[in-house]
């Protein structure tokens, strides 16, 4: 069977010689060039047809599926539209534009050469594409030209002559319903100028077609060749040139090229043409009733005789991604996918165009096919609205025989791999259409398991929604939401929302269980679901859901915090007190299920659930079932969390005795877990701070004795000599600070004692740290040993010996290069020197002890010191000093940190450098002993 397109695609490159005509078309410029040679004419290869065909016979067998496809692919290729690809005509009489160009004023007609020059003295060259690139290249386009806001055509009745020129070239090229034509470009061709073989891009939305208005200027040459699908037109503008206008008209994707301009100048107006959204043929059918009959039977035995889930048609035209919709289908284009569109409709099947793509690897071994990839692409329905955007296919799949029997597309050279280089691969790109029967829609356009477009599947829904009965698209909408369920969480929203409506309770399940896991209950998700509970309650006069149905059973299990985010999501939307209770009832029984499992590890995310669990329930529930476990293993940090938020939100939900009474149940129990620790400044200034609020707001409450239980449990964790808290003790001061601003406010109280202890306990705590770490002179010149990562490393062995040694200073190690770099790299330049010997074989390394570790390590200290004095400083405060009364100085300056003499600056005879014993620092007069209780002292309120 022949193929109508097998040469359509080759028209992006130059027509052969045998495809063009030398003869002239003064009379018809616009006769075809047959595509059949001469010898076919002569009879001369009709031998040869007729063996190619006795060939077939003896070598394949027909069947009933290939039957078909023939059939079908027939009545498909025999589908007609009264128009051409392009069309050249004139007009008995014609208007003169008024063309005022910008910077020259009026151009008068016919063109004189003096006018010719002036425009292009004001033109630019004019540019191509080449891919994504826009090129300025007078070897492939030597042509001059004004944009459409550099010129104007003035005459008014301009206007209504283009129009009647764009009407005809409807009808040429056979386009149904209305036209517009933009204006584009003003064209000056001059002698030599040219535009190699090429096609026209989409400029704007729409556009189908190119129109150029050829207007009188005397020039030769200048031939314009246009060529698709196997067929040639040669349009000449030059024997008309000197008084008269041609206008032209062609598809945008027909190859078409300018041949040189012989003499004189060839003037143009190019201008978009634009189908409108109304401009679908709706004729086309009836006038097919004869084909759409025997369409209709060839598809009724689809099940019969294809195995395959589509067929696809090549299109006689290319489309954009954006001109994929029947609306902007081209000529035979429209009339075949409006017949298949009107069969379609009554036997049960989808239509769907789409961009096929196929590549190609030469001489792929010895099976071509592994060389081939062929791929549908950008698939939309008639209304243009996406499907999908990927779908593998086969070649068997195409209705056409042979189709990428022509000249490909593009071609990219092979790559250099190893010691081969890989063959050109060849790519072929059509615009199709595809048919595809109902009951396989799911297995064809799922694609490599993509979710389908929003809007595609939307549509399915709402289709299936319709047609409760349509037990075969309920499976495939079932399949596509399942499908969309594991993808975005955007989508997750309308694949619930769709699965309530439609009584698809699993995939509900899932898609919540994705949506949470992304830590997300959208509320669409919560709208639907309270829409439909609403609407069912409305219709029976009340009515009690079966959550579990929709909201149990998610895998992974549903989590506290999860369940949550449902309740609080739903129940605002529910209508009616009595559904809010229901539901609150049934989400409140399941979450005390869970508090046993979670209240002694109560996490931040989980508490303000369980202050919504005391709401609901009442504090019966609370301290006979959530206290017990709480208390039994909850740690300090969330403890103090929990009291913080009951502090600032539990107003909301409790009343003040209820919160009173949780405070002192859980601060008898846990006071000397909520005590201070050493840990809460290593954690920072959040975990310091949280202790400060918890203190404040038990001084808000009035309890006092609980308040006095947890700080007296403070300061005796800071007074324990042995305590490591101090590494810290610089974030000790700003928390002294915070803590000493809010105490006017504790006068009067006996906790203000507790608190002065304190803070005493932590400026001993410092002290003591600041001792401890004092450097004492070290014994001779014994160093610390290298840290080497070879335990028998014996270069390293003998820099340790000399390193030891309280005595010799400078030692001499005889090495090779590598080594010596692996010396150097261990020695510590802030005790050593070393040089390298270079006398003898190998060279020498000399390492050198220098008298400087106790200057740097007691620098180093004293500055530590001083940087805390000079913080300690800031928190000096006239209240401080009443709380401190004559042991004030003695804890807030520096002095006793300081405190002993300075050791002297010549080490001792000891090995290293050892760290102070401790103990000298708290001789300062009257200062109590630490972990003693202290006498109550008097502050007076001077603020």
């Amino acid at each position: 069977m022949p193929f109508r397109n097998a040469s359509m695609r080759g028209d992006s490159y130059p027509p052969r010689a045998n495809e063009v005509s030398n003869e002239a078309f003064d009379e018809n410029p616009s006769d075809e060039v047959p595509e059949t040679s001469e010898e076919d004419e002569d009879g001369e290869d009709d031998e040869d047809e007729e063996d190619d065909e006795d060939d077939e016979d003896d070598g394949s067998e027909s069947t009933p599926e290939s039957e078909t496809k023939t059939k079908l692919c027939e009545l498909l290729d025999g589908v007609e539209t009264a128009g051409s690809f392009a069309a050249e005509y004139h007009t008995p009489t014609f208007v003169n534009p008024g063309l005022n160009i910008e910077g020259r004023g009026l151009i008068p007609l016919p063109l004189l050469p003096r006018e010719a020059q002036a425009i292009i003295n004001v033109s630019q060259q004019a540019p191509f594409g080449k891919g994504n690139e826009t090129l300025v290249d007078t070897s492939v386009r030597n042509t001059w030209e004004l944009n459409s806001n550099q010129f104007q055509c003035e005459n008014p009745t301009w206007t209504a002559y283009i129009t009647a020129l764009v009407n005809k070239a409807g009808q040429e090229l056979g386009v149904k319903g209305s036209i517009d034509a933009q204006l584009y470009k003003l064209l000056l061709y001059e002698t030599g100028a040219f535009f190699k073989p090429h096609k026209d891009t989409e400029k704007v939305l729409g556009m189908f077609g190119t129109l150029v208005v050829c207007l009188p200027s005397k020039h030769t040459g200048g031939e314009v060749h246009v060529s698709h699908a196997g067929s040639t037109k040669i349009f000449k503008t030059a024997p008309r040139s000197t008084f008269d206008f041609s206008t032209l008209a062609w598809y945008s994707d027909v190859t078409h090229e300018i041949k040189p301009v012989e003499s004189g100048y060839r003037l143009v107006l190019t201008y978009n043409l634009i189908q409108s959204a109304s401009g679908i043929s709706k004729s086309s059918a009836g006038l097919m009733l004869k084909q759409d009959i025997l369409t209709q039977r060839v598809l009724a035995g689809w099940h019969d005789h294809f195995s395959s889930n589509q067929q696809i048609y090549i299109l006689d035209h290319q489309y954009s991604q954006e001109s994929l919709k029947l609306q902007s289908l081209k000529g035979r284009d429209k009339a075949v996918v409006q017949q298949l569109k009107t069969v379609s409709s009554v036997k049960g099947f989808y239509i769907f165009l789409a961009t096929l793509d196929h590549w190609h690897i030469e001489d792929y071994g010895d099976d071509d096919d592994l060389g081939d990839d062929t791929t549908l692409k950008n698939i939309r329905t008639l209304t243009g609205v996406p499907v999908t955007d990927k779908v593998s296919v086969e070649i068997e799949d195409i209705l056409q025989d042979e189709p990428f029997q022509r000249t490909p597309d593009s071609e990219e050279e092979g790559e250099f791999t190893g010691n081969e280089s890989m063959p050109p691969s060849l790519r072929y790109h059509n615009s199709v259409v595809m048919i595809v029967p109902q009951s396989r829609l799911y297995q064809a356009i799922r694609g490599d398991y993509n979710p389908i477009p929003d809007e595609f599947l939307i549509s399915l829904c709402r289709q299936s929604l319709q047609q409760p009965g349509n037990t075969r698209l309920r499976c495939d909408v079932e399949a596509f939401l399942k499908l969309s369920s594991k993808w975005k969480l955007q989508k997750l929203a309308l694949v619930i929302d769709w699965s309530i409506r439609l009584g698809f309770p699993e995939i509900c399940r899932s898609g919540l269980a994705v949506s949470l896991i992304y830590n997300s209950f959208p509320l669409s998700v919560a709208e639907s679901i309270a829409s439909t509970i609403n609407q069912k309650a409305s219709e029976i006069g009340g009515y009690s859901p079966q959550w579990k149905q929709w909201l149990l059973d998610i895998t992974p299990p549903m989590t506290v915090p999860n369940l949550f985010k449902i309740f609080v999501a739903i129940t605002p939307l529910l209508s009616g007190g009595a559904l809010r209770v229901d539901f609150k009832t049934w989400i409140s029984s399941l979450l005390c299920e869970k508090v046993p499992s979670f209240a002694h590890s109560l996490s931040t995310q989980q508490m303000p659930i369980v202050l919504n669990l005391l709401h609901f329930n009442g504090r019966d529930w609370f301290f006979d079932n959530f206290v017990p476990e709480f208390l039994r293993e909850s740690k300090q940090e969330n403890t103090t969390e929990f009291l913080l938020l009951l502090a600032s939100q539990g107003k909301k939900l409790l009343n003040n005795q209820d919160i009173l009474d949780i405070f002192r149940v859980v601060l008898k129990a846990k006071a000397s877990t909520l005590a201070l620790t050493g840990h809460n400044f290593h954690y920072g200034a959040t975990s310091c701070n949280k202790f400060l609020r918890l203190v404040s707001n038990m001084l808000e409450l009035k309890l006092v004795e609980e308040m006095d239980a947890v700080i007296t449990a403070s300061w005796l964790n800071f007074s324990d000599p042995n305590s490591q808290s101090g590494h810290n003790v610089m974030r000790q001061l700003p928390f002294i600070h915070e803590l000493t601003e809010s105490m006017p406010a504790w006068i009067g109280l006996s906790t203000l004692q507790a608190i002065r202890d304190l803070i005493i306990s932590l400026l001993d705590n410092a002290a003591r740290y600041f001792e401890g770490k004092r450097p004492m002179p070290g014994n001779g010149w014994a160093l610390p040993l290298v840290k080497c990562s070879t335990m028998s490393c014996s270069p390293c062995l003998e820099l340790d010996r000399f390193l030891a040694d309280p005595i010799e200073r400078v030692c001499h190690i005889r090495r090779n290069g590598e080594m010596r770099k692996h010396l150097k790299y261990n020695l510590d330049g802030r005790f050593l020197d070393s040089h390298i010997e270079q006398s003898g074989s190998p060279f020498t390394l000399v390492v050198t002890k220098k008298r400087t570790e106790y200057d740097v390590l007691l620098k180093s200290w004293t500055s530590e010191v001083e940087g805390f004095h000079q913080s300690l400083q800031t928190i000096r405060s006239t209240f401080l000093q009443n709380l401190f009364d004559s042991e004030y100085d003695h804890y807030f300056s520096v002095g006793r940190l300081l405190k002993g003499n300075v050791p002297a600056q010549e080490p001792a005879n000891t090995h290293h450098l050892m760290p102070a014993s401790g103990g000298n620092l708290n001789r300062g007069p009257a200062a109590p002993v630490v972990g003693t209780k202290r006498k109550f002292v008097e502050v007076v309120d001077l603020t």
